[in-house]
């Protein structure tokens, strides 16, 4: 018998662009194949096409904000974050790779820092303890590097100020694919109010670009002010959505990232808001959703300038996607990967995620093995393609 013919070098360029770029493991096993193998997977030709050829990066995991009983108390020494990993069991990704450095004792590095917010892939984190913005770091998980921001001008007093953040690319306006721009520059918005005062919200912006932050902006709105929370946001379109309490409700802070302003949208009348999270709808724009009685409530606002109406999108069946343990208590919403449309649940049977368009569910973890009671998640969404040269 005639042996095989030996396939050729574009033959197999096209084969290894089509691995999974959910187990980058796979990628690293075609690598140890033969030295031409290794060549072709570490080159940076190679790279760039992948992430072309795919174009939607996989989420790679999530960090994990943990808690004692009381979340919100600035003495609570429990705070931890801790990576989870969405890949395969095989990949060689884990967690310890996905904890920040510095030039403290590692087991610090993990109870000293909580997860602000995750996109473009870059991490950002705050030093503890809770509320108190004493130090803000923008991190790369895949290369390591870390930019610690300066310090803010005022010092925000977790009794009397509230505050959020965000962290993205800094070329918007659809310049750039986001495909692999996470050693490019960037920027984290930085929205917070003094509740005290109730002076209202103001915002600043870091730019890498400067390596400072921009002067204070001001809401002209005065009737913008309340508790915000520390969690993730969501990214529609060209503006940062963040929930906060105002007064006795919710409200959602929406900021524009082109001019800066900030204005206020109210939330649902006689809905349980606390329980409730900011996603992206299946449009493209802000939607809410929410757990009750083993359902999934999926909202979306209509988009237009002169009214808030929300209006109910899809209802998913939890009871028909789950395990019947991990409905034996009500699903928590954790977190949500706008980028994805993908929403994080925790359950009594471990973390579930939820495509919010096509109602896939995949398994992620036991959420026991975490190791403390989850607050909520920041999903991380990278391409992974090793370095093996």
């Amino acid at each position: 018998m005639e042996p095989a013919a030996a396939l050729t070098a574009d033959l197999v360029d096209e084969i290894l662009l089509r691995l999974p770029p959910h187990d980058p493991a796979s990628l690293v096993r075609a690598a140890l194949v033969c030295k031409a193998w290794l060549r072709l997977v570490s080159g940076a030709g190679f790279r760039r096409r992948f992430r072309a050829l795919h174009r939607t990066p996989p989420m790679l995991g999530f960090l994990c904000n943990l808690q004692d009983d009381d979340p919100r108390s600035s003495t609570n020494a429990a705070h931890n974050n801790r990576f989870v990993s969405c890949l395969p069991s095989s990949s060689i990704i884990t967690r310890r790779r996905f904890i920040p450095k510095s030039s403290g004792s590692w087991r610090r590095c993990i109870s000293g820092w909580r997860a602000i917010d995750a996109r473009h892939g870059r991490v950002l984190l705050h030093s503890l303890p809770w509320g108190i913005v004493q130090k803000m770091v923008v991190w790369d998980p895949i290369t390591d590097e870390q930019t610690e921001l300066p310090e803010l001008p005022q010092r925000l007093d977790p009794y009397h100020w509230g505050w959020n953040a965000a962290v993205m690319c800094a070329v918007d306006d659809g310049r750039c694919d986001h495909l692999d721009c996470h050693r490019g520059l960037f920027r984290v918005v930085f929205v917070g109010c003094c509740v005290s005062s109730g002076i209202g919200m103001f915002s600043r912006v870091y730019s890498s670009e400067s390596g400072a932050w921009s002067e204070q902006l001001t809401s002209t709105n005065n009737h913008i002010y309340g508790c915000l929370h520390v969690e993730p946001c969501v990214l529609v379109r060209n503006a940062l959505y963040f929930r906060f309490k105002h007064v006795a409700y919710y409200i959602i802070l929406k900021y524009d990232l082109s001019s800066r302003q900030m204005s206020g949208i109210p939330m649902i009348p006689g809905v349980d808001t606390e329980e409730f999270m900011l996603i992206a709808s299946e449009d493209g724009g802000l939607g809410f959703t929410g757990v009750e009685d083993s359902k999934l409530y999926l909202l979306s606002k209509e988009d237009t300038s002169n009214h808030h109406r929300w209006t109910k999108s899809r209802v998913i069946n939890l009871g028909t996607l789950l395990p019947v343990d991990a409905l034996a208590t009500t699903p928590r919403l954790v977190g949500f990967a706008d980028a994805l449309s993908v929403l994080i649940l925790s359950t009594g049977n471990g973390f579930f995620a939820i495509n919010t368009k096509s109602s896939e569910v995949i398994k992620i973890e036991d959420s026991r093995e975490v190791g403390g009671t989850v607050y909520n998640v920041v999903p991380y969404i990278s391409f992974y393609t090793p370095l093996l040269g």
